[in-house]
């Protein structure tokens, strides 16, 4: 009975393994099939859209073609990167579109011609070049400064060690004789030994009592102190040095217990009854300025009080560390209000000469990059509006307006309101413009300013 039923179970189990094989095989080449057929319907589809989408292009093709043809292209003579087969608005500006052929574009590529609606949509705005004095109004910092012709060096009159100071701080007010210095000398010492001993033989031998007494006066001392030293017939080990002029002290050098030889500088004693003004000027602001012109100045110490006075002194070398000319002025200081090292602001009103009749422009009118400066100019007797690039080389800045040295006339017509849009039309265009200037053209001329404020400048562009 075991072994049937066992026979059974193998029965059982290689029925059950061959069916299971059957199954899978029919699965398997059945999917493949499938996805064969599939494959196949999917190109079919793929080449039969291909085909129509082909025919469908090549009649809209052609379809344009014989369009365009016969069609008129509109554009925007503000945009001429716009163009459409059909009348309407600019997408860009809202302007109305026109036909390509009148879009007043010129066959020059110099020139830009613009129509009217154009230029007055970007608000174009134009001024004649003019000959006028060249004035300049100047805002110049500067500083409260000593006299230096009247500073006076204090030295040593003799050789020596400084047992004491009498004056111990910069700023403070000696007066003429006032002692300021006590030094202890054993050349002095030696000297008023020779004086002692010269007074024993001065009746008979007188001439050296004079040389005693004028060694002693070479080194400044008085003829009260060498009588002194007579009188009393005792040698003095210290001796005091006295101010040779009246004023402040503006610097000191020594220090007690230094040693000084004869002529060592000890102070520098300044009297600021007059001082100096210095002004900075930068390079563009020179020319206006000439000697005697009348400057008038402030301080902050003292507000609501101004100063006048006159230029005395113009710097003929520019400092090569700040790019800057001292311009000097003076102001009589006998009430003491101005100290030196005190900030002023100085203003002063410069014509650039009596003959400086120059060409001027507005700011606004002049663009420049690098070396360039470059202008639009309007063409008279146009029907159209018609504006040519120029290249102008720059004077002086004249706050708002430039002089010009070269590259316009008197009389022509520079645009000073739109320059930029002008600009910007000429580049769409593909013509001349600040940015897209012919190679061969050679820059007239350098844009040299050392003032900051030299910067392009145009009403409609610029912040």
């Amino acid at each position: 009975m075991k072994r049937i039923n066992i026979r059974k179970k193998e029965w059982i189990r290689g029925g059950l393994l061959l069916a299971g094989g059957v199954l899978f095989g029919a699965l398997v080449f059945n999917g493949t099939g499938n996805s064969e057929s599939a494959r196949q319907d999917t190109s079919r589809q793929r080449a039969a859209h291909q085909h129509s989408h082909d025919s469908a292009a090549g009649t809209g093709q052609k379809a344009m073609s014989s369009e365009q043809e016969t069609s008129t292209t509109y554009t925007c003579s503000m945009h001429p990167q716009v163009r459409q087969d059909e009348p309407g608005k600019c997408p860009i500006c809202g302007m109305d579109l026109i036909p390509a052929e009148e879009s007043g574009q010129s066959k020059d590529p110099d020139p830009l011609e613009m129509t009217k609606e154009a230029v007055k949509l970007a608000e174009i705005q134009t001024s004649r070049v003019s000959q006028s004095q060249a004035n300049k109004t100047l805002s110049l910092n500067g500083k409260v400064e000593v006299d230096q012709r009247k500073i006076y060096v204090q030295p040593g009159h003799f050789p020596g060690r400084i047992e004491e100071l009498a004056v111990s701080f910069e700023g403070e007010y000696v007066e003429k004789g006032q002692v300021i210095a006590t030094i202890y000398s054993p050349e002095l010492i030696s000297a008023q030994q020779e004086l002692l001993e010269a007074l024993e033989v001065k009746n008979t031998n007188p001439q050296m009592l004079e040389a005693a007494r004028n060694k002693l006066r070479q080194w400044k001392l008085t003829d009260q102190q060498i009588q002194a030293i007579e009188e009393k017939g005792t040698v003095r080990e210290t001796m005091k040095i006295r101010a040779d002029v009246s004023g402040i002290v503006h610097k000191q050098m020594v220090r007690e217990g230094d040693y000084i030889q004869k002529g060592t500088r000890l102070f520098h004693i300044a009297r600021i009854d007059k001082v100096w003004i210095h002004f900075d000027a930068y390079q563009d602001e020179i020319p206006f300025i000439d000697k005697g012109d009348p400057i008038k100045f402030t301080v902050s110490s003292m507000p609501g009080k101004t100063f006048s006075s006159r230029v005395t002194f113009v710097d003929p070398l520019m400092n090569e560390k700040s790019r800057v000319a001292k311009v000097r002025a003076e102001a009589s200081n006998t009430s003491g209000h101005l100290k030196p090292g005190m900030f002023a602001k100085g203003i002063l009103k410069g014509d650039g000469g009596p003959n400086a009749r120059e060409l001027t422009v507005p700011k606004s009118a002049v663009m420049w990059t690098g070396t360039r400066s470059v202008v639009w100019v309007k063409q008279p007797d146009k029907d159209q509006p018609v504006f040519s690039l120029r290249q102008v080389t720059l004077g002086p800045s004249l706050g708002n307006a430039y002089v010009i040295k070269s590259g316009l006339e008197k009389g022509e017509q520079v645009v000073t309101h739109g320059t930029f849009a002008v600009d910007a039309a000429a580049q769409l265009a593909d013509k001349p413009s600040m940015m897209n200037q012919p190679e061969e053209s050679e820059p007239a001329g350098q844009h040299q300013h050392g003032n900051p404020d030299h910067k392009m400048s145009d009403s409609s562009a610029h912040p």
